[in-house]
C-alpha cells in the first residue's frame, strides 16, 4: 500500500471539519476560524466552538470525533486512541476549568516520520457553568524523535 502524504491527510481533515462548522453554524462569530502556527518542525492547528440555541455540542463532539477517526483509517502507522474521559485544566495551580469529555489520538506514521498529538475537548468554565465549548487541537512534529533509533 503506498503511504498516504501527511499534509494531504491533515489538510483534508482541516477541511472537512471547517466545511463541517460551516454548514452547522450560520454566524462564525459562534466559532473562532482555524488557526494554523508552524515553528521549526512543529505545527498547531487549533479552533474553538460555541454553542448556539440550535447547536448542540454533544453531536458536534460526535460527528467531529469521526471525522479525525476517519481520516486515519488506512494509514501506514500507528494510532493510540483514548474516548470519553473527563477531567480537569489547571493553570499555574489553579483549576479554571471541567472537562466535560475528551477524545485523544497520537498518531504514529512511519513514512514520512510524523507524530500528531490530537485533541477534542468538550469544556466547561469553573465560573460560569452556562460557558461551555468544544476545542480542537492538533499538534505536528515533522522528523520526530520517537523515530530516532
Amino acid at each position: 500500500m503506498p503511504s498516504i502524504p501527511t499534509i494531504s491527510i491533515i489538510d483534508k481533515l482541516i477541511l472537512e471539519i471547517e466545511r463541517f462548522i460551516n454548514s452547522k453554524f450560520s454566524n462564525r462569530l459562534q466559532t473562532l476560524p482555524v488557526k494554523i502556527a508552524k515553528r521549526n518542525q512543529n505545527t498547531t492547528v487549533t479552533w474553538n466552538i460555541f454553542p448556539t440555541k440550535t447547536v448542540d455540542l454533544d453531536d458536534i463532539f460526535s460527528i467531529i470525533a469521526e471525522k479525525i477517526n476517519s481520516s486515519f483509517t488506512s494509514i501506514k502507522g500507528e494510532i493510540i486512541k483514548l474516548e470519553d474521559s473527563k477531567g480537569n485544566i489547571i493553570d499555574s495551580g489553579i483549576q479554571e476549568f471541567k472537562i466535560i469529555k475528551a477524545n485523544t489520538w497520537e498518531i504514529y506514521l512511519y513514512d514520512p516520520e510524523v507524530f500528531m498529538y490530537i485533541r477534542l475537548l468538550y469544556e466547561l468554565r469553573l465560573e460560569n457553568p452556562d460557558d461551555k465549548w468544544l476545542s480542537i487541537d492538533i499538534d505536528i512534529t515533522e522528523n520526530s524523535a520517537w523515530f530516532a533509533e
